[in-house]
């Protein structure tokens, strides 16, 4: 009788290991078709993008005056909203500084720009454009700096590939569309928008929502001040990694593919003011508590971390570039981009303890 007990147990462990390896290959293939699939939707909206850019190159624009360099005071009273549009290069949007006036200033492109700016009741438009085929052929967009003043309620920004700088800046909503480059966010305060095909996304100092949608890339989203409703990220490839301010009451949800998810922020359940949803198809996904030490005062870890951070995420941009030439697969991609972080390999039950 004994026998047969133990032979029945047995029988069941195996059973049971049957079934966790069947469960373990199906949620590998699933990640991997996911995967697959925000890979098609990235190189889609990157092509969309793209031939966006070629279509406003080919319209017709009056050039600015000055040639390559040029300057262009922008007239903001009675503006509500504002949309800059740039074709490549590199675009910084701040506020006037002591003694300046709004508007834009454009150098640095050896090819000339066409700069328009037009005014349709209480909506500004700056569009910066530059031929997509002499930009390829130069490698060199151009540098645009946008000044303007408090007043607005709404901004919103469009390039085809380059990278965004926002800085200090104050209104109610903001949204960004970026085909692939970085953005960058420092002290913003608005409810934030962000769409990006492959890059990188930083936000420093954030005071409203955010909800972010990246297809291959790295997103990091830190809170200084947050506010009740939803703070939500999604990426396809790569890491999602969301700050929020200790002590709030938040209700989190996080799910990997392929990766690591993890959270050391309190769940506070269903009732909680602030819902914080994070998702991977391949990489790390997580949520946590930010610093609350002031800048100014911490010592050496401040100087330090930087460098070993950018070290790790060219050495993860690396790797995601194998990925999508197709010369490892996405379980070693997912492994590797594990190692990096030093985290447990993707898929050890020690992982998720």
């Amino acid at each position: 009788m004994a026998a047969e007990r133990s032979s029945d147990a047995r029988d069941i462990a195996r059973e049971a290991a049957r079934l966790a390896r069947e469960a373990a290959r199906t949620a590998r293939a699933e990640a991997t078709e996911e995967a697959r699939r925000i890979r098609r939707e990235a190189r889609r909206l990157g092509s969309e993008a793209a031939r966006q850019g070629r279509g406003q190159a080919r319209e017709t624009v009056e050039p600015p005056a000055d040639g390559p360099s040029s300057h262009r005071a922008l007239d903001v009273e009675g503006v509500r909203e504002v949309l800059v549009k740039q074709t490549a290069g590199r675009l910084t949007i701040r506020p006037c500084r002591e003694g300046e006036t709004p508007g834009v200033e454009i150098s640095g492109s050896k090819s000339p720009p066409e700069l328009s700016v037009t005014r349709d009741g209480d909506r500004l438009v700056v569009d910066v454009r530059l031929s997509l085929g002499r930009l390829f052929r130069r490698r060199r967009g151009v540098d645009t700096l946008v000044r303007l003043s408090p007043g607005f309620t709404r901004l919103d920004v469009n390039m085809a590939h380059g990278h965004l700088v926002i800085d200090d800046l104050t209104c109610d909503e903001l949204a960004v569309d970026v085909g692939a480059g970085e953005v960058f966010l420092h002290t913003v305060r608005a409810d934030t928008t962000i769409h990006l095909g492959a890059g990188h996304v930083v936000t420093e100092d954030h005071r409203g929502l955010v909800a972010c949608d990246c297809g291959t890339g790295d997103v990091r989203i830190e809170v200084s001040e947050a506010k009740p409703g939803d703070y939500a990220i999604e990426v396809g490839i790569g890491q999602a990694e969301l700050v929020l301010p200790p002590g709030l009451s938040v209700n989190p949800s996080i799910s990997s593919g392929l990766g690591k998810s993890e959270s050391t922020y309190p769940d506070a359940g269903e009732g909680a003011k602030i819902t914080a949803r994070l998702s991977t198809g391949i990489g790390r996904a997580a949520i946590i508590p930010g610093d609350t030490t002031p800048k100014a005062t911490r010592t050496g870890e401040a100087t330090r971390k930087p460098a070993a951070s950018r070290r790790t995420e060219s050495e993860e941009v690396r790797v995601l570039q194998l990925l999508e030439q197709g010369r490892i697969t996405p379980q070693e991609a997912a492994d590797l981009i594990a190692a990096l972080q030093g985290a447990t390999r993707p898929g050890d039950a020690s992982a998720f303890d």
